[in-house]
């Protein structure tokens, strides 16, 4: 009786324990993917204009494409290259 108690109540923890590991790694899943979400908001972004010699700010979001700097406006929804200003 008393191994039979001792199993059960082994079988409870064990599913018990499963499922905070489960829902721990299904929150850092959730968590990560906000992240991605945040970093692809507009932002203001200063880049110096080599060819003006001045210090430009961009209102956009930033994406590295190979080894260009690529800005997607957030006011006229296009992609602007701004490879050649950056070094």
């Amino acid at each position: 009786m008393r191994k039979k108690a001792a199993g059960i109540l082994k079988a409870v923890w064990t599913i018990v324990i499963s499922v905070a590991l489960i829902s721990a790694g299904l929150m850092c899943l959730s968590l990560q993917k906000q992240v991605e979400e945040l970093s692809r908001l507009p932002k203001n972004v200063l880049v110096y204009d080599r060819s003006r010699k001045e210090i430009v700010e961009y209102y956009g979001t930033p994406e590295k494409i190979g080894n260009s700097l690529v800005l997607h406006d957030a006011n006229i929804l296009n992609i602007e290259d701004v490879s050649h200003l950056v070094e």
